[in-house]
This record gives structure tokens, sequence and C-alpha cells, in this order.
């Protein structure tokens, strides 16, 4: 065997591992464009059905949620919903964003600062309106912090 030889295998193996290589790649940007897609639908949906809730809070109940309980809690349902668009717009821009770890912002902080919006999400939205992920753990770890601090404050 030549050299000529030898360059030919050697460009051919290469050639091969190339394409080889190509098509990982390709089938792996098929499905993160899939993924994407169907997330992209998914939220567009969402907002549509968060616009029949706006147009009739009485839909509350499809979370389960007994808008008697709320009343008693202090909450209407207008403003439940108000919450829960707020939160939900703070998870879909986690979610886009495909951050592993959520750091609320200080927007996000102040709207927690609210005794009735941390009512609203313990008792009513989370879990039940909004699920899990880095979004809502965050605002659990931070309405555990805010609870936890007005307990000493008051405490003192």
């Amino acid at each position: 065997m030549d050299i000529k030889d030898i360059m030919t295998i050697a460009i051919g193996f290469l050639s091969a591992c190339a394409a080889i290589l190509a098509a990982i790649y390709t089938r792996q940007t098929i499905r993160h464009q899939r993924r994407a897609s169907g997330t992209a639908m998914n939220w567009e949906l969402l907002v549509r059905s968060n616009s029949m809730l706006i147009q009739n809070h009485e839909l509350v109940e499809f979370y389960g949620i007994n808008k008697c309980d709320m009343e008693k809690d202090g909450l209407t349902a207008e403003q439940l919903v108000f919450i829960f668009s707020n939160f939900a717009a703070g998870a879909a821009l986690h979610r886009i964003s495909g951050d592993s770890r959520a750091t609320l912002t200080s927007y996000r902080m102040n709207f927690l600062s609210n005794a009735k919006v941390r009512l609203a999400w313990k008792k009513y939205i989370r879990g039940k309106m909004l699920g899990d992920g880095p979004f809502a753990t965050a605002v659990d770890n931070y309405i555990a912090e805010k609870d936890k601090a007005e307990g000493l404050f008051r405490a003192a």
C-alpha cells in the first residue's frame, strides 16, 4: 500500500466521521426545535385560556378554587386573576429563558411584599393554577424568607 492509498482511506474515514457527527447534530437540532415549538404553542394556548379567565372570573372553579373560600380570605376573583396573570407572566419569562434556576426581580419581590399576594400564591395559585418549576421554587423560597422575617419582626 502506498501513501496515496493510505491518504484515500484516511480521507474516507474522516468524511464518514464528519457525516455521522452532522447527522447527530441535525437530530439534536430537530429535537430542540420540536420542543421549542411545543413550548411556544403551549404558552400561546395558555394565554388564550387566561384571556377567557380574565373575561369570566367564574372559571377559577376549574382550578378547584371555591369562590366562597376566596372571599373569606379577602380576595376577589378579579384580584386572584390579576395575581395569577402576574405570576404566569413571570413563569413564562423564566421558561423561555431556559435557565435552570430562577432569580426574582425587584419588581416581583415588591409584588410579593403584599400579604394578599403571598396568601393567593400559597392557597390558590401554587399547585392549582401554576405548577412546579424553578420560578415556582424561587417564589416559594422568597415567601418563606419573607414570612419568617415578618414573624421575627412581629415577635420583637
